[in-house]
């Protein structure tokens, strides 16, 4: 919902007004990694849950934990620059 609304918020960037290029790059990214958020989260969890409960595996498990969240890092992480790349 974020990014939806990230995407939506500074300025439009449709075929009238253009965007400038650290925006649109910016705005593709977000918009990657939320779809990337169907896929790899679920993903890295089945993983996590999947792996032996023993502490040998522990960093592995920790690991895929991380990757799972992987996606909503990156869009936490593009909202400070959508918002200084905005028109």
């Amino acid at each position: 919902m974020i990014v939806l609304f990230a995407l939506m918020g500074p300025g439009s960037c449709d075929a009238q007004s253009a965007c400038s290029w650290g925006a649109g790059a910016t705005r593709n990214i977000m918009w990657t990694a939320a779809r990337a958020i169907l896929y790899v989260t679920p993903l890295g969890l089945f993983v996590t849950w999947v792996l032996p409960w023993r502490s040998r595996w522990t960093a592995a498990r920790r690991r895929a934990a991380a990757f799972a969240l992987l996606p909503h890092a990156v869009i936490a992480a593009d909202l400070l620059p959508l918002l200084i790349f905005s028109n």
